[in-house]
């Protein structure tokens, strides 16, 4: 995928915008190999918060291995992606399990946030 190598990030972020709303499920899997690629943080939240838009419910797995990564701002970050994809009420549980598991008390917050709303 040539433009998530580009020297731009807004092209990366738009290219990567781009898979998350396809339908292919090798879309979906470019865009995990993205995630694993040295990324700015700015292009890799960005990345996921696109992520909500995914009419791939595999992307629900992607997102809950964000939010159960070592790396607390990006799982805060996925949480909320996942609470506003259209997953949403199938993945609350498992998010939730996710959140308590990390013992992160920010993350379990984020979850609060993101899910227990009206």
């Amino acid at each position: 995928m040539p433009f998530l190598q580009h020297d731009d990030d807004a092209i990366k972020v738009e290219a990567a915008a781009t898979l998350a709303l396809a339908r292919d499920p090798a879309a979906l899997s470019h865009l995990q190999a993205f995630l694993r690629e040295q990324l700015s943080s700015e292009v890799r939240t960005a990345t996921i918060v696109a992520c909500a838009a995914s009419p791939q419910r595999a992307v629900t797995d992607l997102l809950l291995d964000i939010i159960a990564g070592p790396d607390r701002s990006l799982a805060q970050s996925a949480m909320q992606s996942l609470s506003e994809s259209r997953f949403r009420n199938e993945a609350c549980e498992r998010a939730r399990m996710a959140a308590q598991r990390s013992g992160d008390r920010h993350l379990i917050a984020a979850f609060s946030s993101a899910f227990e709303r009206e």
